[in-house]
């Protein structure tokens, strides 16, 4: 292999690593400090959103789900909404009185920071640890041959 391609792939890497990593850190704060509840659900539907890249734009099809919750360090019930892939299923159950509950996860105390449980961006840890781990195995592969040449 030669020498430029190596460094277009430890480029590549290294882009990988630090994107996964950013993308990971929420989902790490979630797990340290996210706590779990029902939400009241307000409203569940299917809506249109711009989509825009480099190449193109246009439009597809999300589900937006609105919920309502208490949070202990807010004085007044909390009123927010998630979008997910229209494939998605939020959990719904019903409380004692009829109304239709939403499982969510939220950032107690922070505003407009809850998601659908279950709509979380996993993939991106395990890419992170992943490549961490790939990382190592070829360092340790490359120490090894230097060392024993």
């Amino acid at each position: 292999m030669s020498e430029r391609m190596m460094y277009r792939l430890g480029t590549i890497a290294l882009v990988l690593v630090l994107v996964s990593l950013l993308k990971s850190c929420n989902e790490i704060v979630y797990m340290m400090n996210g706590e779990q509840t029902q939400a009241r659900l307000l409203s569940m539907k299917q809506i249109e959103t711009r989509t825009q890249s480099r190449r193109s734009s246009g439009t597809r099809e999300v589900l937006e789900v609105k919920y309502t919750f208490e949070d202990e360090h807010v004085d007044r019930p909390r009123t927010e909404a998630d979008r997910v892939p229209l494939n998605f299923e939020p959990e719904i159950s019903l409380n004692e009185q009829g109304n239709d509950l939403v499982a969510i996860e939220f950032m107690p105390g922070q505003r407009m920071i809850s998601r659908l449980k279950g709509h979380d961006s996993k993939i991106w840890m395990y890419i992170f640890f992943g490549s961490l781990g790939t990382g190592a195995v070829v360092a340790g592969i490359a120490c090894y041959r230097f060392y024993k040449s």
